[in-house]
């Protein structure tokens, strides 16, 4: 009898085991299924690929830190949109760029000084038709003096004598037309000799074009020279330019000069050239510091002067 249940208990533990192997068994199946599945999957090995693409294109993208440049901001406007059209246009099909205009360049000081020279020598070799106006405006302060007088009265004794002017010439073959005792020559700056501007006389030169006209600012060195009683001599720097004060033509009034040392601080020259490279209109300006020996009748003085010189030439041809 205990034999019996002893092979049915056998049985039955049998049957336990077998249902656990089958179980084990099939758990093991999906598990596998699953792990192909998701090898085999479309959507995962798209997405290797596409990890793999861009792996690779990072790789091979430098990542210096290098500046990139924009293109010039100097292209014209024209240039610009005719290049918005070529990246539109269809293969084969050609477009033009226009480049901008070019700026001309800045004249040197010696080219402005050689244009200087060149117009008011032409007007001196100049052999036809034309005429000058001249005005001129002298101004006269009296700043020394020795003598016990009065320095206002003596002041408007002097600029009742120095007075303005404004004189006409007109010229025909290089002489005047009224006076052929004068040529071009002794009737505008530098007188008796030409015009010889250097670079080395100058704080500073300027060009520009007002319309087609050049307009040139000289602005010459502070310079010196002396009268002797009788000749003034000329000054090293402003004499290719204009004339230098000279006290045996200006007349003092009541003061006579025997000697004079002369300082020209801020000498400046401006001239206007036609687009036909001729002088049309030519400013000097001349202020000056006088030291001076001189008198008043019988009595000599220590004189200080300070005299402003204007001169403007106006030319019209003919």
């Amino acid at each position: 009898m205990y034999q019996s249940s002893d092979s049915a208990n056998g049985n039955k533990k049998s049957s336990i085991l077998s249902v656990g192997a089958i179980v084990l068994l099939s758990v093991i199946c999906i598990a596998l299924s699953c792990v192909i599945f998701n090898i085999l999957s479309p959507e995962k090995a798209d997405s290797n690929s596409t990890t793999s693409a861009e792996q690779i294109n990072n790789q091979q993208t430098p990542t210096s830190s290098a500046p990139v440049f924009s293109e010039p901001t100097s292209v014209s406007t024209t240039a610009a949109s005719t290049t918005a059209l070529q990246s539109t246009a269809p293969v084969g099909v050609m477009t033009t760029i226009t480049a901008a205009p070019s700026v001309p360049a800045e004249k040197s000081i010696q080219e402005i000084c050689d244009s200087f020279n060149n117009a008011v020598n032409g007007v001196k070799n100049n052999k036809g038709s034309f005429s000058i106006h001249k005005v001129q405006t002298v101004d006269v302060s009296l700043t020394e003096f020795s003598l016990p007088a009065p320095t206002e009265a003596i002041n408007s004794l002097i600029k009742n004598v120095v007075s303005d002017s404004e004189n006409d010439y007109s010229f025909n073959n290089g002489i005047q037309v009224d006076d052929a005792e004068h040529d071009v020559s002794s009737r505008i700056s530098p007188c008796s000799r030409n015009a010889t501007v250097m670079p080395s006389n100058l704080k500073q030169a300027k060009s520009e074009m007002q319309g087609d006209k050049e307009v040139i600012t000289l602005d010459f060195v502070s310079d010196t020279s002396y009268f002797d009683g009788k000749v003034t001599a000329y000054p090293m720097q402003i004499s290719g330019a204009t004339d230098p004060l000279d006290f045996s033509v200006l007349p003092m009034g009541p003061l006579s000069i025997s000697k004079a040392d002369i300082t020209y601080p801020d000498t400046q020259v401006e001239a206007v050239i036609g687009s036909d490279g001729r002088l049309e209109k030519l400013t000097v300006i001349l202020p000056t510091t006088v030291d001076c020996t001189g008198g008043m009748g019988a009595f000599t003085a220590d004189i200080g002067l300070d005299i402003h010189v204007t001169t403007t030439f106006s030319l019209s041809y003919n």
